[in-house]
């Protein structure tokens, strides 16, 4: 090593470390939204599945919505009050249901340099009523 190469080492490595941080830092966050995402898709699923399996309409609403927060109560990141949509317009024997699970969650920022973050992520489930079953009013 040369008189004029000294510090270029500790000179590369100031710049990089910086970018090799906010890249892991991003990278964290990402993985947050895409596990948010993925438990919001379970939960619509879990849902739908106890609508369709529901003797009335109202029925349907209520098991859904109960399976919902159920699924999502122990949640990470945090899904504070989800917002569930039970569609049972067309709740007869072939007919289908929908539940559409929404949430805000906060995703956190890079730190020292941004903030939390709020961050909504939804996902729809659609599962069929089975041919042969009676519904009630």
């Amino acid at each position: 090593m040369t008189r004029r190469d000294g510090g270029s080492a500790s000179a590369e490595l100031v710049i990089v470390t910086p970018l090799f941080l906010a890249w892991l830092a991003a990278f964290l966050t990402g993985s947050e939204v895409l596990l948010a995402r993925q438990q919001i898709g379970e939960a619509a699923r879990t849902g739908v599945e106890a609508a369709s399996s529901a003797p009335t309409p109202r029925a349907a609403v209520v098991d859904a919505r109960a399976t919902v927060d159920s699924e999502l109560a122990h949640s990470v990141p945090s899904c504070g009050s989800p917002v569930v949509t039970v569609g049972v317009g067309d709740f007869v024997p072939g007919g289908f249901v929908t539940v559409l699970v929404s949430c805000t969650m906060n995703v956190p920022g890079v730190p020292l340099v941004t903030t939390s973050s709020a961050t909504t992520v939804s996902a729809r489930a659609v599962a069929p009523i089975e041919q042969y079953r009676v519904v009630g009013p």
